[in-house]
């Protein structure tokens, strides 16, 4: 027969008063966006105090439970003076406090009580399994209510009161476990007798303090004491019954089953069970006489027991997701205390310090890496080294420019002549010699000026003959592109002639011996250039780890551990500290890639070293280097060659111009002259 324990009952509570003036304090006006907050508290500590025993009312008790104890971490509890009154449950003396303490362990007790009346029901509907775990939670309630709060104004929550319920609770629990033990077919009868006896022993310790407080504080229910002894002398029978039915079956004591089942027959209460265990030792005595000759003891034997039932926490009355969706959100989860505000400003700037290190490290790293691979020049040094000789040999887009304009134009070699201009000297000449008769002042002049640009002219026009005489092969080759291309591997490809013709040093086999292990030239530029792209990814890894680092750092937000922890001693050391390590396991995969680069770096810089000390390696930037060379010094002979065809073909030009102005002047010597130009 179970006990579940009585509700207590509540006055109405002015919640919204108080609360509202501790915000208004804090907050000034702006407490008024709170406002259906403080409604809705009001209404769930109303909806608490009105449920009946049931899953559906303690869910609503347990939210208001989880509500309440939050409540006290976003406003100061002991300014908000609300007054509770809560009803003793026999005496029904109205007991009143400022305190929402005294309404914590009040409502615990009624959180606590309406699962002992679940229990009883499941007990009914022989559902062992959850009437166990409802009474564990309810025995965890109680004693944490006993433990954690003291309270003598009410009997019904003093730590005594509370302590006694607590283990009541326990002994029912283990009962029921022995009770679903006992429904299984394959039970373990010496199993079953530890466990009853376990739950006796629990029994008798709580009905033993019952007794007391009842004696002494009247508090209590005289049935509920008469059931309990009734249950008491139940499970005693039943603890006697499994120790007998193990002593005759397994241990083969029958001498003690004998004195358990005596003992069982004096306990039970019916005649029918009495009738069936008298049948059970009158059975055992005879066999006992004529067979086994087993001592009957003159004590009965104690059971040992094995205690299962434990305490529960409050978390545990419901799966965490079940939790979350009952109790839903804080209620006050925008009322920040300023200490909470405070540390979380100091949170933040450890956080940013924590992510300067990490990106302060991947920096040097970044630049350590950048600076070791241009020192080696790669990896451009090595797509150098593999490149063919023969593709330094390709006309070089400028020289490929200059060919296409010198080919396509008027002044294209072909159709270029030498320039000569002694036809156009004569003619003028002849003019001036045609006009000696004038001899007027303006015309004397204009002949003296005429024949000094003549003078002038001559100079110029030999300084042109001789750029023509020395651009003209060059540009001839420049302008006819497969002779063009034909000069260039002939002069550049002139160092490796040794070599056959367009095929890469790279391709030649190198190695001293078909039978040496040791790498060939191209495997150890394979090597080192796989080494270089390793390097890259490590960087490309720890950029990636470094960003999101950096955006899981931006998001965290720990104002919900903070407000639940703001009374944590050395908050810093305790919680913030700690919180930090979340983003450790970051941390060490961007050391990880330090180390890592490291070695590799170490590996590339030996392996790149050795191979540019190979004759292999000399040799090929040998070549390179003269073919460059080469290729450098026709380029340039080229660009000469092209701007002293600019300048001839712009010169003949002017020169052709200049003698026509000269002519049209010698024709007119009367007239005033300009003063010529070449």
């Amino acid at each position: 027969m179970m006990i579940c324990v009585p509700l207590k009952s509540s006055l109405p509570a002015q919640w919204s008063k108080h609360i509202s003036a501790e915000l208004h304090a804090t907050y000034g006006q702006s407490w008024t966006d709170f406002k259906k907050d403080i409604e809705a508290f009001d209404r769930m500590r109303d909806a608490a105090m009105g449920i009946t025993p049931s899953a559906k009312g303690l869910s609503i008790l347990y939210r208001y439970c989880v509500q309440l104890q939050m409540l006290s971490l976003h406003i100061s509890m002991s300014s908000c003076k609300t007054e509770f009154t809560w009803l003793d449950l026999y005496s029904e003396n109205e007991v009143s406090q400022p305190s929402e303490a005294f309404e914590k362990v009040c409502v615990l007790f009624n959180l606590a009580a309406c699962l002992s009346h679940i229990a009883k029901d499941n007990v009914t509907e022989h559902d062992y399994k959850s009437a166990y775990h409802n009474l564990c939670c309810a025995a965890g309630i109680f004693d944490y209510a006993g433990t954690n709060f003291i309270y003598t104004a009410s009997i019904d929550v003093d730590s005594r009161t509370l302590t006694m319920l607590s283990e009541l609770m326990l002994a029912q629990a283990q009962h029921c476990f022995f009770l679903k033990a006992k429904e299984s077919p394959t039970a373990n009868a010496g199993l079953l007798a530890k466990l009853a006896s376990s739950a006796v022993s629990l029994y008798t310790e709580s009905i033993s303090k019952l007794k007391a407080i009842y004696d002494e504080e009247g508090w209590g229910d005289k049935q509920n004491m008469q059931d309990l002894e009734k249950t008491l002398k139940v499970v005693k029978a039943e603890a006697q019954l499994a120790q007998a039915t193990y002593c005759e079956s397994s241990a083969q004591k029958y001498g003690e089953a004998i004195a358990h089942l005596q003992e069982a027959k004096k306990l039970v209460s019916s005649k029918g069970e009495a009738e069936e265990i008298n049948v059970r030792i009158k059975a055992l005595v005879r066999n006992n006489d004529l067979i086994y000759h087993d001592r009957i003891p003159a004590v009965v034997p104690e059971i040992k027991t094995t205690q299962t039932a434990k305490r529960l926490l409050m978390k545990d009355l419901y799966p965490q997701e079940s939790m979350e969706s009952i109790v839903g959100q804080d209620i006050f989860a925008r009322v920040v205390p300023l200490e909470v505000h405070e540390k979380s400003s100091l949170y933040s700037e450890m956080k940013m310090q924590f992510l300067r290190e990490q990106q302060e490290k991947s920096e040097i790293a970044g630049m350590e890496l950048t600076s070791a691979l241009e020192f080696m020049k790669l990896p451009a040094s090595i797509s150098k080294l593999r490149q063919p000789i023969s593709e330094i040999a390709e006309v070089p887009p400028d020289v490929s420019e200059w060919s296409v304009m010198v080919s396509s134009s008027p002044s294209n070699p072909a159709k270029l002549k030498k320039p000569n201009f002694d036809e156009n000297r004569q003619r003028v000449l002849s003019l001036l010699k045609s006009q000696q008769n004038v001899q007027t002042t303006g015309a004397i002049t204009n002949i003296h000026a005429i024949k000094q640009s003549l003078i002038a002219a001559t100079k110029s026009d030999t300084e042109l003959q001789l750029m023509y005489d020395q651009m003209i092969d060059t540009v001839t080759i420049l302008a006819d592109r497969p002779k063009l291309q034909s000069v260039y591997n002939d002069e550049v490809l002139k160092p490796s002639k040794t070599s056959v013709p367009d095929i890469s040093l790279l391709d030649l086999d190198y190695s001293q011996s078909e039978n040496t292990q040791e790498l060939s030239f191209d495997a150890k530029l394979d090597e080192v250039a796989s080494l270089t792209a390793k390097l890259h990814k490590i960087q490309a890894e720890r950029q990636t780890t470094l960003a999101d680092l950096r955006e899981k750092i931006h998001k965290d937000d720990i104002t919900a551990v903070l407000v639940s922890k703001q009374s944590t001693p050395d908050l810093e050391k305790t919680v913030l500290e700690p919180e930090l390590c979340k983003f450790e396991p970051s941390v060490r995969r961007i050391d990880a890639t330090l180390r890592l680069q490291k070695s590799v770096l170490n590996d590339v810089a030996a392996k790149w070293k050795a191979l540019l000390a190979s004759p292999e390696a000399k040799k090929a930037n040998s070549d390179r280097s003269q073919a460059e060379a080469a290729a450098d010094e026709l380029t340039a002979r080229f660009r000469t060659a092209f701007e002293e065809w600019q300048a001839v073909s712009e010169g003949i030009g002017k020169a052709k111009q200049f003698y026509a102005d000269l002519e049209r002047r010698a024709m007119s010597l009367d007239a005033p002259q300009p003063p010529a130009t070449d």
